[in-house]
């Protein structure tokens, strides 16, 4: 219900909002809403309208799952399939609103920001998936630009609030796609001072692990013998050869200027 006398402010965010609420959204008609009812701030109005559905949506998602209070959405850890619906339908709108030039094109972002900062890690996991779906979109000339310190901003905010042991796959999903998002040119993610994490070191050491009956005789089928009639196992030897060189190359990406040592280098190149 559209209130009269409202500002023009107001009757724009009443029209969007009504429109996104019962899934009618028309960009012809929203046009001449804006039209009939100029008003400088009309960005500002359409983002509004935007934020304010999504809230609702939220809201929604916490009666469902947990009863009637929002702060409940904090400690949350199940998504109904119809609030990722309703979720992917309002950030394909707002997507939308902004090829039609309605809003900034940072608005489906902050969108998304508002969806993480008022969500748990495990209600975030699912909601990340429609982040990555539009990968393509954000990545265009029209929200690049705009969109890209927000959006790194955010997954760095993701990022540390993730368990380094329980939240792995997570945590690889967000660095994947930020590394998909971004040309290897972009300023944040080169090291140009120089600086590197020297106090980072591998320490390897030889342990002897007890091995089953059923290990000893697939151990046997991959052992050899040499010309002078001793016995090895290619398996094991392969294995810590390749888990040690493995290893090593951590000093070199921890100390590079190291590399323009001869006798560095052609120890790591072989």
């Amino acid at each position: 219900m559209i209130e009269k006398n409202s500002s023009t402010f107001e009757v724009i965010r009443q029209h969007i909002e009504a429109d996104l609420n019962t899934s009618q959204w028309n960009v012809q008609r929203i046009r001449d809403v804006l039209d009939k009812n100029k008003s400088p701030e009309y960005r500002t109005a359409v983002e509004h309208a935007f934020r304010s559905v999504l809230f609702r949506l939220m809201e929604q998602q916490v009666e469902v799952t947990h009863g009637t209070n929002l702060d409940d959405m904090e400690t949350s850890t199940f998504v109904t399939d119809q609030f990722l619906a309703n979720v992917r339908h309002l950030i394909g709108c707002a997507i939308e609103a902004v090829h039609s030039e309605f809003a900034a094109a940072a608005m489906p972002i902050y969108l998304f920001n508002d969806l993480f900062a008022y969500t748990t890690i495990d209600v975030g996991e699912r909601i990340f998936i429609v982040l990555e779906e539009n990968a393509s979109i954000w990545r265009s000339t029209t929200f690049f630009q705009s969109v890209k310190n927000v959006l790194l901003r955010m997954c760095n905010d993701l990022l540390k609030r993730l368990s380094k042991m329980q939240k792995t796959v997570f945590s690889g999903r967000i660095l994947t796609f930020l590394a998909q998002l971004f040309p290897l040119n972009e300023k944040s993610g080169l090291n140009q001072i120089g600086h590197f994490n020297t106090d980072n070191v591998t320490k390897l050491t030889k342990t002897k692990q007890a091995v089953s009956p059923v290990e000893e005789v697939e151990k046997e089928k991959k052992m050899e013998v040499d010309e002078d009639g001793e016995i090895h196992d290619l398996h094991q030897k392969n294995s810590a050869e390749f888990y040690s060189n493995f290893w090593m190359l951590q000093d070199y990406f921890s100390k590079p200027f190291q590399l323009w040592e001869r006798t560095s280098w052609n120890t790591f190149v072989h």
